[in-house]
């Protein structure tokens, strides 16, 4: 988490120096600023989502050693019932701890995804200056403005896309797993655990 620390870091002091560097009222200097902080806004947010897929994927190697466990050693334990029972408070308790690290993970994923949020709305902000100090006719003023919402607006709805498939597919995973823990659930209630 320390490179992603480091990119807010930058990413801030470029929007205080962009800011104060903008107080000179010059259009071109407004819009090139804007356009920087719209750059590490991207680069942080590829970044902060890179971030989270590695340890998603991390977790679900996790989750699958600790059901892979769970596994052999329902198996091992040959029927016995309190030896199986201790086994799956310990699955339960390494799952429990599992899902509290996503969650953790998750609240980090959001706060900075609001800190790229923030610097997108200064961005905007700084182009909207930018616009408006411009001596051009109110024509190409509204055209200017439409055209840099209708491309941050394009860029929203397709992030919102992606998530919804990445979120789809979380689901489906999580459904398989709680399927077999089910599976191996009613083996043991029925005792129809394999014996070695």
């Amino acid at each position: 988490m320390n490179g992603l620390r480091e990119v807010l870091c930058v990413a801030g002091l470029t929007a205080i120096l962009a800011v104060g560097g903008c107080m000179g009222g010059d259009a071109r200097v407004e819009m090139t600023a804007a356009d920087a902080i719209s750059a590490v806004a991207s680069q942080l947010e590829t970044t902060v989502r890179e971030y989270h897929d590695e340890v998603s994927a991390g977790d679900d190697i996790r989750e699958s050693a600790v059901a892979g466990a769970f596994a052999a050693r329902v198996v091992s334990a040959n029927g016995d019932a309190e030896q199986i029972k201790r086994d799956a408070d310990a699955f339960m308790a390494s799952l429990q701890k599992i899902r509290k690290d996503r969650e953790v993970e998750w609240d980090r994923r959001n706060a900075a995804l609001d800190n790229v949020a923030a610097l997108r709305e200064i961005s905007k902000g700084l182009r909207k200056i930018a616009i408006d100090s411009l001596t051009l006719q109110d024509e190409v003023r509204r055209y200017l403005t439409s055209w840099v919402d209708k491309a941050q607006q394009a860029k929203a709805e397709a992030d919102a896309q992606s998530q919804q498939r990445r979120a789809e597919r979380r689901a489906t995973r999580d459904a398989l797993i709680q399927q077999g823990i089910g599976i191996v659930t009613e083996a043991i209630s029925k005792n129809q655990v394999p014996a070695k």
